[in-house]
């Protein structure tokens, strides 16, 4: 607000601010209108607000709204459904373990509630019970009840499976930042249509890798370079996390290497004289990954993510009216920008938030787009050394920054700045009034001194009659450029005529731009120094933006860091793989390899302890914990035992058939709860014993067995890889139970 210096913190304030701003009238009605409107969604705004509901006034009504609603709905079937188990159960015995000693049933019965209650809240997917408060909880509950002992509740926090991915995070958010991962990504998925084929060829990549390395780093490993690739494309990430878990799983099936629970069946098995081969699983694994691709190309679209938006009824105001755009250049560096095959359209830049799409290309020089006239044969396609300006807000420029092939034109800046680029951040100030820096040539040293900032774009407010000039179309450049005209004209040292905003965007450095009150500058420095005096002087309004850390690309050091970075990760995964081959390597676990990685990232300065310890997800973390003490009070109770007891002997009289569905029902089922490793070592005898008594094959029974020990898609806290991608795609109980649910049904 141009009269009270407050500038508007959402998209609703910022359209309705503009709009005021674009008519003269300066009444207090108007004033009022304003500060009324500023605080309401754009549905209340223009008119279209529902009327408020009416409270109910008879008990039939209340009853009436209250079944309405899934969680009253969801407790209500919760206790019928108990009740009912628990009366089922109350004639049959229970015992811990093996020939073990028989269990009270109030123990089985208080497992068994508490199990189904901690579900239910989980499906609700409630903002004050997330998953692991429910899990952590649980467990506590269980240890006062003397189910499990108290020193079970966090004894996940030491298990090598937490510790492993817990270190994983980072070696990914240092993986990604290299930029290389996202170049493969972007050169293989390319410029997909649609959802379908970007699911198609998302799963396609993930798969074989996963069958290569292993399905938990692959998923750690995408999850930043997925989200990045939705981003430039107009993709609905939602769409696309739980197919690249689910293709994790899948892929990791097609060889031994490709997950822990293949590691685990191998060593069970060879207890009862069976080796599993490198490729044991793939005859079975390949046909099901393949139908996986194609289920999940056909329904996560309509699924999962966003449905159709509802048409928008009100006019919005862009965001050049709202000078919220910098004019900033990029040149094309390496990787999918630079193979001289995309066109700026294929690209997807103008779907990226925050940025307004490419306004001008040059080429050594001179413009090549956009041309008047060019016909489909001269199309521009990017190639290396193009310098593209952007419209983009501060926070679409950082997003740009992100992308591997692009290199920021003042990045020099940056560099000169020196060391501690992981300390430093991207700020979006205001010149104030009193500012030295106002009416003369910018000398980017005195900020670099004083102000401990390098300068990497600048933008300037518009007035009212600038927003109508620019909505007719009468300028391109408006009142930043006439304002800096004039400030030109009065110094004595600067050239005698204007900047363009095309030479500014493009230069190297903003060096002899001259700045005026009110100009944003788009600045990189230390958070520790906007509370200095150089900065409070010269500085009125600075906002941080959020994760705007200079990506380590783009320099002599960051380049050999970039491949002490992915060679180090390479060494310990595969060194992790070898050991689990060969005897000799076997004290060369993941997690102390991942440990002795961190060491060499901190050492060679790729990451900071900061860094390491903000990679690492806590409530994913904090989630696997919570599901160890779960499992171990169901073996507690022996309803696992009975479980599989009692499906067994129920599919026995149907067969050879009867036997594989009984034991993938087991083991999907247990692994979706407690440790596929545990379901492993559980279910392994008795799949070798179905297999003598039936006379089928001990090769198939122990594909079925190990396949189905890691298909785990109906419960995200099953496997450690759908645990990555719930906050990638905000995903709810609820979202695994309807796809992965089904897809669990047709994989069987």
């Amino acid at each position: 607000d141009e009269r009270t210096g407050v500038m508007p913190e959402t998209e609703t304030e910022t359209e309705i601010a503009v709009t005021f701003q674009a008519d003269d009238e300066r009444s207090s009605t108007s004033e009022r209108s304003i500060r009324a409107l500023s605080h309401v969604s754009p549905s209340n705004a223009f008119g279209s607000a529902a009327p408020p509901d009416e409270k109910p006034k008879t008990l039939a009504q209340v009853a009436r709204r209250l079944l309405c609603r899934a969680d009253v709905l969801g407790c209500i079937f919760t206790v019928a459904f108990t009740c009912l188990a628990i009366g089922l159960l109350s004639a049959q015995t229970f015992t811990k373990g093996e020939g073990g000693a028989v269990v009270p049933f109030w123990k089985v019965a208080f497992v068994l509630a508490c199990t189904i209650f901690m579900i239910l809240l989980m499906t609700l997917d409630l903002p004050t019970f997330p998953s692991e408060v429910v899990l952590i909880g649980g467990a506590c509950v269980f240890a006062l009840a003397g189910i499990i002992q108290p020193s079970s509740v966090l004894a996940g926090l030491s298990d090598t499976t937490v510790t492993s991915v817990a270190f994983l995070f980072p070696m990914a958010k240092a993986i990604a930042a290299t930029g290389w991962l996202e170049i493969l990504v972007s050169i293989v998925l390319g410029t997909p249509g649609s959802h379908f084929a970007g699911i198609v060829r998302l799963c396609l990549l993930v798969g074989p890798l996963s069958a290569i390395v292993n399905n938990t780093p692959v998923t750690a490993m995408m999850v930043p370079v997925l989200e990045g690739w939705c981003s430039r494309m107009g993709f609905d990430v939602a769409k696309f996390g739980i197919p690249l878990a689910f293709s994790a799983q899948l892929g990791g099936g097609l060889t031994l290497m490709g997950s822990p629970t293949n590691f685990a069946a191998r060593k069970t098995y060879l207890q009862s004289g069976y080796n599993v081969g490198f490729f044991e699983f793939t005859i079975v694994a390949a046909p099901l990954y393949l139908m996986g691709v194609v289920f999940f190309a056909i329904l996560c679209p309509r699924m999962l993510g966003q449905k159709n938006a509802a048409p928008c009824l009100t006019r919005q105001v862009s965001a050049e009216e709202a000078d919220g755009y910098f004019r900033i250049g990029f040149r094309v560096s390496h990787g999918a920008f630079a193979r001289g095959q995309l066109k700026i359209e294929q690209a997807g830049f103008d779907r990226m938030p925050g940025v307004g799409g490419v306004r001008v290309v040059m080429r050594d020089g001179e413009k090549v787009w956009p041309l008047e006239a060019m016909d489909e044969t001269q199309a521009y396609r990017m190639k290396v050394g193009d310098l593209l300006i952007f419209r983009a807000t501060a926070e679409g420029a950082v997003g740009l920054r992100a992308q591997g092939g692009l290199q920021l034109a003042t990045e020099g800046e940056s560099t000169r700045l020196g060391a501690g680029r992981h300390n430093r951040q991207v700020f979006e100030v205001e010149l104030m009034a009193s500012s030295t820096l106002i009416g003369v040539p910018c000398d980017t040293s005195r900020l670099l001194d004083e102000n401990r900032a390098g300068v990497l774009a600048v933008r300037g407010r518009l007035s009212a009659a600038d927003v109508r000039a620019s909505r007719r179309g009468e300028s391109s450049f408006t009142g930043t450029g006439r304002c800096r005209q004039q400030a030109i004209e009065k110094a004595d040292d600067a050239p005698t005529r204007a900047v363009s905003y095309v030479e500014m965007a493009g230069a190297a450095s903003l060096e002899g731009v001259v700045l005026n009150e009110g100009d944003i500058l788009l600045l990189e420095a230390d958070p520790v120094e906007i509370g200095s005096h150089s900065w409070a002087s010269d500085f009125g309004i600075v906002r941080a933006i959020p994760k705007s850390t200079p990506p380590a690309m783009g320099r002599k050091r960051d380049t050999w860091r970039s491949f002490g970075a992915v060679a180090g990760a390479a060494f310990a995964i595969g060194i992790f793989v070898a050991s689990s081959m060969h005897k000799g390597l076997a004290s060369f676990t993941l997690t102390c390899n991942l440990i002795i990685l961190m060491l060499f990232f901190l050492a060679t300065g790729t990451m900071t302890k900061e860094g390491i310890y903000h990679s690492m997800n806590a409530p994913i973390l904090l989630t696997m914990v919570g599901a160890f003490p779960l499992g171990e009070a169901i073996q507690a109770v022996g309803l696992d035992m009975w479980a599989g007891e009692t499906l067994i002997s129920l599919f026995a009289p149907l067969g050879a058939f009867g036997s594989f569905l009984a034991i993938y029902f087991v083991s999907a089922s247990l692994s979706n709860l407690i440790s596929n490793i545990a379901v492993i070592a559980m279910v392994a005898p008795v799949s070798v014993q179905m297999a003598a008594s039936q006379g089928v094959s001990l090769r198939a029974m122990v594909v079925c067995t190990s396949l189905a020990s890691a298909a785990v898609f109906t419960f995200p806290i099953g496997h450690q890889t759908n645990l990555m991608v719930v906050p990638l795609g905000k995903y709810g109980w609820g979202d695994f139970l309807k796809l992965g649910g089904l897809f669990q049904v047709l994989h069987g």
